[in-house]
């Protein structure tokens, strides 16, 4: 989908630029994280204005938090993996929508699960595992996701309502959600995430990244 707050860098797979997200919200949580390391090390890809890719992006660049502490994802190898994503959906019929409007559940979860393939090697095995869908509160959308940092493993998180946007989430505090994203935005407060809150999060399109 497509976020609101996009970046002006208009190379597709640009490469990022630098930020200090974690000392600005230190200001208003002091709370210990749980985080992936390998979020201080690179900063994440960032679409362009004009597309609705996030969901590529967000594939890629958690596939490289993921990967890091095995077996790290080159800036060719996420540029290769950009250009299958594109082949991908261009063979889906689904490239133009993609595109414009971004992607459903279902094709973002193929997308995703084909590039894991993709980035998999005889060093790493990249999974897609989706969230429990009987989990029914926010409580238990919060403790998936930490269990899934805590074990090193990025979560894939659909921010719909205000954004309609797909992020990863490679850190969490109290009370927040850090963002690693396509789009630039830092992080979300918890209490924004919700039935009829800002940040609608459907438990059915979670995913998360692990590699073995």
């Amino acid at each position: 989908m497509r976020a609101k707050r996009l970046t002006s860098l208009n190379s597709p797979l640009a490469k990022p630029t630098h930020s200090h997200h974690p000392k600005q919200s230190a200001s208003f949580d002091r709370q210990p994280l749980v985080e992936i390391g390998a979020r201080h090390r690179f900063e994440p890809f960032r679409q362009g204005q004009m597309d609705a890719l996030c969901s590529l992006y967000a594939v890629i660049n958690g596939l490289r938090l993921a990967c890091d502490p095995i077996k790290p994802v080159t800036v060719n190898r996420s540029r290769e993996l950009f250009a299958e994503g594109v082949k991908f959906l261009h063979r889906k019929n689904g490239l133009s929508e993609a595109v414009t409007d971004g992607m459903y559940t279902r094709r973002r979860l193929a997308l995703a699960q084909s590039l894991a393939a993709l980035a998999s090697t005889s060093e790493r095995v990249c999974r897609i595992e989706r969230a429990d869908p009987a989990m029914k509160s926010m409580d238990e959308v919060f403790n998936w996701i930490t269990s899934s940092i805590f074990d090193g493993q990025p979560v894939l998180i659909p921010l719909m309502g205000g954004l309609d946007h797909l992020s990863v989430v490679s850190a969490v505090s109290s009370k927040l959600l850090f963002l690693f994203d396509s789009s630039g935005l830092a992080h979300v407060r918890k209490s924004s995430c919700g039935r009829n809150r800002h940040h609608q999060i459907p438990v059915n399109a979670l995913m998360r990244i692990s590699v073995t």
